[in-house]
């Protein structure tokens, strides 16, 4: 008896992709630390819609705004110092190159 229908690669993709993708969202969620039974329902019920996506700031290495002006602060401030360190030095060779002459 000849089977009446004949599945296409096509098909056999979009069946694995199927079963496959929902597998894979599910790891990746719990990767992230998330709990995707909920965040699947939430998007279901339609809570999730108004919300923006939450991207940590320590992951891609993001700081506030005022931990970074602290630092360009204290830098701008040890740089000063160090010009003047490089000036005081300065001085001090000339001194003592015009004492060995």
């Amino acid at each position: 008896m000849k089977r009446k229908y004949k599945l296409t690669g096509f098909a056999r993709l979009f069946i694995f992709l199927l079963f496959f993708l929902p597998i894979v969202y599910v790891g990746v969620s719990m990767y992230h630390g998330e709990n995707p039974l909920e965040k699947i329902g939430s998007i279901f019920q339609g809570e999730d819609r108004n919300q923006k996506p939450r991207i940590s700031k320590e992951v891609f290495g993001v700081q506030d705004p005022e931990v970074i002006e602290k630092e360009i602060k204290s830098r701008d401030e040890e740089i000063e110092y160090l010009r003047k360190r490089v000036d005081e030095l300065e001085k001090l060779v000339l001194e003592l190159k015009s004492h060995n002459h």
